[in-house]
């Protein structure tokens, strides 16, 4: 099989690819290590690997280990990391982290046309997914979320997205935008007085929520807020801290983008898609209660416990 794979690869030309890409992808970097360095704890000392997919070939970047089906390529002088290559096995519009190459978290994207991004939207993608790397690769991450009981058979992680989570059921659908409604009014009240009030109402649509499903499809939606929710609102804060004005303006737009996907609920259309904006604005709310969330957010496989302290400081503590 390995000998099959060699002759594949000997049979590809060399890759070439846009130099904007690398450049990109440096710039994430320094993102990360600079500017943004003290929104997640040893953020900067997570695996940063990127593979980015091409029509015919996949090129990684920055990767940690032997890639023993990758041949080497010469060091990319954006990054200042070493490159390797071979055939193209993942869908060319892929926008995804996870143990692509020797087990290791990689962050694992298709060029901007592709997915459909433009480069300062695909810049913000790949910290979106970098954070996906920092999340999975902090201690009892995949203890924590066995633990849940929710992959049944399944061994290869695909339950996260196929998880048959009710969400055209009508009761489901209509909690859900009186949630997402009040989650709205609540992100727009951070900056004065009725705040308190407001994320109090928010976290009674919240349990009413919780209510209109059984125990194990709630942790599984839970756990959709906490993992893709965050990944979503950590795209738009480490965005905004880049030096590039265009890389500012992609996270200004996400971040309305989310506030209107918050005002226009649609669980039933949207299906898991509506986790990204859902579990953004409760990272809004935890943030402007108290920011030591972040410090807490690891050890947790939702945002709910996070919630309830936060509620304790805003609310009743108000």
């Amino acid at each position: 099989m390995l000998i099959a794979a060699m002759l594949m690869q000997a049979a590809v030309a060399a890759p070439t690819l846009d130099p904007a890409l690398p450049t990109a992808v440096a710039a994430a970097r320094a993102v990360v290590s600079g500017p943004a360095r003290d929104l997640w704890q040893d953020w900067d000392g997570a695996p940063f690997g990127v593979l980015i997919v091409q029509p015919q070939i996949e090129t990684l970047f920055c990767h940690l280990g032997p890639a023993a089906t990758f041949t080497p390529g010469p060091a990319d002088p954006a990054t200042g990391c070493a490159t390797a290559w071979r055939a193209r096995t993942f869908a060319v519009g892929l926008r995804a982290a996870f143990p692509a190459v020797d087990g290791q978290p990689t962050v694992v994207i298709g060029l901007p046309e592709a997915t459909g991004l433009a480069l300062p939207e695909w810049q913000a993608t790949v910290l979106h997914e970098h954070f996906h790397q920092w999340q999975t690769s902090r201690p009892g991450y995949y203890e924590r979320v066995e633990a849940l009981g929710l992959r049944g058979d399944d061994q290869t992680g695909a339950w996260m997205l196929d998880y048959p989570f009710p969400y055209a059921r009508k009761d489901v659908a209509a909690a859900f935008a009186q949630a997402s409604l009040a989650l709205a009014v609540a992100v727009e009240a951070r900056e004065g007085p009725a705040f308190a009030g407001a994320f109090e109402v928010y976290m009674q649509a919240r349990k009413r929520l919780a209510a209109t499903v059984d125990d194990r499809d709630w942790r599984y939606f839970e756990f959709q807020l906490w993992q893709e929710g965050v990944a979503r609102w950590s795209e738009i804060e480490a965005a905004a801290l880049s030096p590039d004005p265009a890389v500012r303006r992609a996270a200004a737009a996400r971040r309305a983008t989310t506030l209107q996907q918050l005002k226009s609920p649609d669980l039933a259309g949207r299906g898991r898609i509506a986790v990204y904006p859902y579990g953004a604005g409760e990272a809004m709310l935890l943030e402007a209660c108290d920011p030591v969330w972040r410090k807490l957010y690891a050890d947790h496989v939702s945002l709910k416990p996070l919630l309830d302290q936060a509620r304790a400081a805003c609310v009743i503590g108000a």
